[in-house]
């Protein structure tokens, strides 16, 4: 278990996140209305991005200590804005430890993410770690991004630095554009 965290801060160092310093954020008591955070398997958010074909999902893998991740954040939170009446549902996992869930919280709170919001319980494992990988494509880095379409394929998977936020909005739109395939046909 902190193999994988040593790991996962090594990653992130290297692809630009730095590391937590200091003492935790202070503690809330009460979130922002409609902004939740849910601590959930692999399964779970395999499920909840599968419950929402017909829809395009973006996942958003991050962390509170990552700093590009932080950076990009609010780009999330204002493509949900944009898009969210034209069928994209925005879902961000954190990859914090799960002792970290209030900091996670409080971010979360600060950014308006009224979007689902999953903490990553099993990210830690081996396991979890290789469905998230099956899943979503997720290796050790982030930022972390994946685009599903209307029928729950994944189209595109990648760091945060492989996409300019050009580029995702252009993908976002495109898939929204496009419809679901009617069922029977198609894959």
């Amino acid at each position: 278990m902190r193999a994988f965290w040593l790991a996962a801060v090594a990653a992130g160092l290297a692809a630009g996140c730095e590391a937590p310093s200091g003492p935790p954020t202070a503690a809330r008591t009460k979130s922002v209305p409609g902004v939740e955070l849910t601590e959930a398997d692999a399964d779970a958010i395999d499920r909840a991005v599968r419950e929402r074909k017909g829809s395009v999902v973006l996942v958003d893998f991050w962390a509170t200590w990552c700093g590009p991740c932080v950076e990009r954040f609010p780009h999330l939170v204002r493509l949900h804005k944009k898009y969210a009446d034209l069928g994209l549902v925005c879902v961000s996992v954190s990859v914090d430890n799960p002792e970290q869930r209030e900091r996670v919280q409080g971010f979360l709170d600060r950014q308006g993410a009224t979007f689902p919001n999953f903490l990553a319980a099993d990210a830690n494992d081996a396991e979890g770690r290789r469905k998230l990988g099956e899943r979503f494509g997720l290796g050790r880095g982030i930022p972390f991004m994946a685009v599903f379409d209307r029928d729950g394929r994944r189209v595109w998977a990648g760091n945060g630095s492989q996409m300019s936020q050009a580029g995702l909005d252009a993908l976002i739109s495109r898939e929204i554009d496009r419809k679901a395939t009617p069922e029977g046909e198609g894959t």
